[in-house]
């Protein structure tokens, strides 16, 4: 199986959870990190001032990560509907 065909068949297995489940999951992930981060970067160093609160570093992460989902959706999908027009043409 060569890469081309790798993906093609990882993005139809993707497509099967969902649109919702795939941009929720590229949602959380920017989230967790931007969580996670809120806790340990003060935690490292002293002088560092934090100006947002977490929940506005958590919301900020959650919306970026909406948006990188949906915009992640729309090109595989573009991707994947012409891999499939040219899968019917041969």
């Amino acid at each position: 199986m060569n890469a081309l065909e790798h993906k093609f068949n990882r993005w139809k297995k993707k497509r099967k959870a969902g649109k919702a489940r795939y941009i929720i999951t590229w949602a959380i992930i920017p989230a967790f990190f931007a969580l996670l981060s809120g806790y340990v970067v003060p935690a490292l160093d002293e002088t560092v001032v934090v100006s947002l609160d977490l929940s506005v570093v958590t919301g900020i992460g959650f919306v970026a990560g909406l948006i990188f989902g949906a915009l992640s959706w729309f090109v595989n999908e573009t991707w994947y509907q012409n891999e499939l027009e040219k899968r019917k043409e041969d």
